[in-house]
């Protein structure tokens, strides 16, 4: 440290003495040449990149034993988060996650490997668990980074892989139209409703995609005002989905979605449904089978719709049923008046027949 001094003369002796250096160095830089000027820059970018920040120490014990204790429970105690807690954090029941692990945890970036350190890496159960909470809870990657004592290179990988690993080992076993024998007790379950040549219900549903690039604003704009994207699905008394598109911009509807729909471009080509299937509507025999609609899809065969004004019992029973499967009551029973034997089987005792695939889980 310099010492403070009220002398004019020696402070203005420093400042010439400044100044002087200054010029030196400009008139020195002034003398290099081009080559030796970026051979000089190149040393400072090189320079910079050497130097990093140091790795943080993560406890990944720590972290595994609180993973334990909260959902799988530890040393012989119980988990904190009960059945019911636990799935509505991951949206999936424990079962299905130790199917996962057990899947997982002998795979190359899954498994627990050493550093070129020597330290030994994170578990398999933390990138699980760091992966399904991104998934699951829509949340950023440095979100759950403390809980799971991961960091977000590597909860963000994780979650890539994983998804990888899903598309790669369910799509063939899930995403998949339903067999012959699925869909004979498809089709037997819906005509007991009373709907009968009903294979299941399909909507198109806008979500709004907040991160969406401006050049894409316009093509992606929905009705409201907001950038949407078009998620078409399929889904069953079950609640299984096992037909989903998704990319449609937010300016299309049901009409447009289905001109690029790999589900309908099959229909249109005569590869699905098949048609070895009958059923009997209005003492009519039909060969197509039918989706349940609302009013935005097109008149098509395929498609059947609530009646618009429905009047007679019967309209009114048969619009009630045909309503998607979230918001139709249990018990669709009409009275005698109806004529009709329209009946609802109560979702818990519904079952699919054992397939040729995996059980699903």
């Amino acid at each position: 440290m310099g010492s403070y001094t009220d002398n004019e003369s020696e402070v203005e002796a420093v400042l010439l003495a400044n100044v002087g250096l200054r010029r030196r160095r400009v008139r020195w830089r002034s003398r290099l040449t081009g080559a030796e000027r970026e051979r000089g820059a190149r040393e400072t970018r090189s320079h910079r990149r050497r130097v990093r920040r140091p790795n943080v120490y993560r406890d990944l014990e720590a972290g595994l034993r609180r993973i334990r204790k909260d959902y799988f429970g530890w040393r012989g105690r119980p988990p904190l988060c009960d059945r019911r807690m636990f799935e509505r954090l991951f949206r999936l029941p424990r079962a299905v996650v130790f199917e996962i692990y057990a899947k997982l945890q002998d795979r190359p970036f899954w498994r627990r490997s050493i550093n070129a350190t020597g330290r030994p890496q994170a578990y398999t159960l933390q990138k699980l668990i760091a992966a399904l909470r991104v998934l699951a809870c829509g949340t950023s990657y440095d979100q759950p980074e403390k809980y799971v004592r991961l960091g977000v290179a590597t909860m963000m990988l994780a979650t890539h892989t994983f998804i990888e690993f899903n598309v790669e080992h369910y799509q063939g076993s899930y995403l998949r139209p339903p067999s012959n024998d699925e869909l004979k007790d498809i089709l037997r379950r819906n005509a007991v409703r009373g709907e009968p040549g009903c294979i299941v219900s399909t909507d198109c549903t806008p979500w709004t995609w907040s991160a969406c690039l401006k050049g894409l604003a316009g093509q992606y704009q929905g009705r409201g005002g907001q950038r949407t994207v078009v998620i078409e699905t399929v889904c069953d008394a079950n609640a299984y989905i096992w037909h989903i598109y998704i990319g449609s911009p937010g300016s299309h509807n049901e009409m447009n979605v289905l001109n690029a729909s790999p589900l309908f471009l099959d229909v249109k080509e005569g590869l699905w449904p098949p048609r070895e299937f009958t059923s009997m509507v209005e003492n009519r025999t039909r060969r197509l089978l039918h989706y349940l609609s609302d009013f935005g899809y097109p008149a098509y065969p395929i498609f059947v719709q609530p009646h618009p004004n429905p009047n007679t019992i019967k309209q009114r029973t048969s619009t009630v049923c045909r309503r998607p499967y979230a918001s139709r009551p249990r018990d669709c029973t009409p009275s005698s008046e109806s004529g009709s034997t329209l009946r609802s089987v109560p979702l818990a005792s519904q079952t699919y027949p054992p397939s040729s695939a995996k059980e699903r889980p």
